[in-house]
């Protein structure tokens, strides 16, 4: 019942957020899985390494969130999101694997 909950809200999330069209791809560990579409959400997000002052480094990653509950397999380092304009994010890590709505940090190919 829970489990059917968590599902029925990623899949309202996903029909507000989720716009970006892309097809999901296996990695090198395990090829053999079939690539399918999806759609997903990409942001840039603001992150900060460092103490501060002139030592602080300003960087951007890149997160990819999606209803990824019912897909037929879900991501993980290696795994690629091929966007239709043929631009190629790489899984780096997940953060959530297993749940509804993970975050997938990527980096572009």
């Amino acid at each position: 019942m829970f489990q059917h909950t968590v599902a029925a809200m990623a899949d309202r999330l996903a029909d507000i957020f989720d716009e970006t069209e892309v097809t999901v791809v296996a990695g090198q560990i395990d090829p053999e899985r079939p690539n399918f579409p999806a759609k997903v959400s990409i942001d840039r997000v603001p992150h900060f390494q460092g103490q501060g002052g002139a030592n602080r480094l300003n960087l951007t990653r890149i997160a990819v969130t999606a209803a990824a509950i019912n897909w037929p397999w879900q991501p993980d380092r290696g795994d690629r999101f091929v966007r239709s304009n043929g631009a190629i994010l790489v899984v780096a890590t997940v953060d959530g694997a297993g749940e509804a709505r993970p975050c997938f940090w990527v980096d572009e190919a």
